[in-house]
């Protein structure tokens, strides 16, 4: 039997990405999203109302979300209904019965609406209905190849079978064979699942574990390397599983300590960054190395100060956390051909994730809103065919082209390494594309870093 879908009501773009991308990561059903009420009740007409659950805004045009609710009851439709809204239901006439009308009913304030949130009250919701798919709930996703490098005895290990239904495979105290774990990769099974709560005390003993490899003063640059990659991994591991999250943050801020430090004592920076080169982990490796590269950047411009570094880093680990495919990460124009080549839904994530990565940042405690500030410019060229904004050499912020010349330049580097290209056109391509306005001084350090 089909899995029934999910409906996202909300005129917010990163409202609706946030909530499914929560969804997503712990349901199989599809997500159909709209833009408002109206759109919704068209929804409810091709799918005869057969829905597992509706999440919807309140203020939406054309049609509100109060008009949605009237037309769910008007159908006399048992579908959980979740609000989220500036508003309780009770100061809402249309909303005021809307949890006496059916007990899985709920509401979300806007004001504290995150990834936790999220899953707490749509887990709620669908284990009052008869739910094909509750077997799911209440369990966080794992690749087999990253537990397989950290295994633990003390969780339970469970296997999807198929529409939600899960089986545990490995019981809290099994002693584990690795190669039994493997079997399950060869039958191309990617993910095991642990219960919430296993999955949390899993990321807070390797969460515990990053912070102590950190901490070790003679790691050679290949092994602090594959430590910042791991970090990253997990934390967007985590962000995906359960959302922004204590365990998230502190991984984030140890490893922009860790990097500042690093770049400050000049401690092998130049081996830090060849190490990266050779990495294969695209979507890690260069957000690691554009860091790097744009801290080293501002010592040569003597803006090296530990909370001008810190911005670059943040903003270097953060901008694209939210892409998961490689090739959506190797995107710099909407005009090219690494864009135009993409799924419709992977287009959607290069577009967003900007604004998501940037949104992300501000339930960092103290982050620093130049950071924000990149991570949203990051896309933009000289030239002024970049996206969002189409901003040019002269209305660049200098911080930002610091950060654009750090990130082309980390994507170069990898690309012509693995192509088996030299870089001794280098100098020629940069300074003919970028010595032009703001991105001069930036790009005078960046020769110097990398040299002529």
């Amino acid at each position: 039997m089909a899995l029934k879908p999910i409906l996202i009501a909300h005129e917010s773009v990163d409202l609706r990405s946030l909530i499914h991308l929560c969804v997503e990561s712990q349901l199989e059903n599809p997500i159909i999203e709209v833009k408002n009420g109206k759109e919704a009740i068209k929804a409810l007409d091709k799918y005869s109302g057969e829905f597992e659950l509706i999440c919807s805004g309140y203020q939406m045009e054309p049609g509100s979300g109060d008009e949605l609710y009237a037309e769910v009851k008007k159908r006399k439709l048992l579908v959980p209904f979740l609000l989220i809204s500036a508003y309780r239901p009770e100061e809402l006439e249309a909303l005021s019965t809307m949890r006496l009308d059916n007990p899985s009913n709920s509401f979300i304030l806007k004001k504290n609406i995150n990834g936790k949130s999220l899953m707490d009250a749509v887990q709620t919701m669908l284990g009052h209905g008869d739910d094909s798919n509750k077997n799911d709930q209440n369990y966080s996703k794992i690749r087999i190849s990253k537990f397989i490098e950290n295994p633990r005895e003390d969780v339970d290990l469970y296997v999807r079978l198929s529409e939600g239904k899960l089986v545990k495979r490995f019981k809290k105290g099994d002693l584990l064979d690795i190669d039994g774990l493997k079997k399950f990769q060869d039958k191309g099974v990617e993910y095991f699942f642990l219960t919430t709560e296993d999955y949390l005390s899993y990321i807070k003993h390797e969460s515990q574990k990053i912070f102590e490899s950190f901490e070790v003063v003679d790691s050679s640059p290949e092994a602090m390397a594959n430590l910042q990659v791991k970090a990253l991994e997990e934390s967007q591991e985590i962000l995906n599983n359960i959302g922004v999250d204590p365990h998230l943050t502190n991984i984030v801020k140890a490893s922009v300590g860790n990097i500042v430090g690093s770049v400050s004592k000049k401690k092998n920076v130049q081996k830090m960054i060849s190490s990266l080169v050779f990495k294969k982990d695209y979507l890690y490796s260069h957000s690691i190395l554009t860091s790097f590269l744009g801290c080293s950047m501002m010592q040569q411009l003597n803006w090296a100060t530990e909370e001008g570094q810190q911005k670059m880093v943040y903003a270097a680990l953060l901008h694209d956390i939210y892409i998961k495919d490689e090739g959506a990460a190797r995107v710099k124009i909407l005009s090219g051909s690494l864009y135009t080549s993409l799924s419709p839904s992977l287009k959607k994530d290069v577009k967003e994730h900007m604004k998501k990565s940037g949104d992300l940042l501000t339930k960092i405690s103290n982050f620093p809103e130049d950071a924000r500030t990149m991570i949203l410019d990051h896309h933009e060229t000289p030239e002024g065919d970049g996206f969002p904004r189409k901003l040019t050499a002269s209305n660049t912020p200098v911080l930002s082209c610091l950060f654009i010349l750090a990130h082309d330049v980390a994507d170069f580097l990898i690309t012509r390494f693995e192509s088996g290209e030299g870089t001794s056109d280098f100098a020629q391509l940069y300074q003919k594309r970028f010595d032009v306005g703001n991105y001069q001084k930036p790009l005078q350090a960046l020769l110097s870093v990398i040299g002529r």
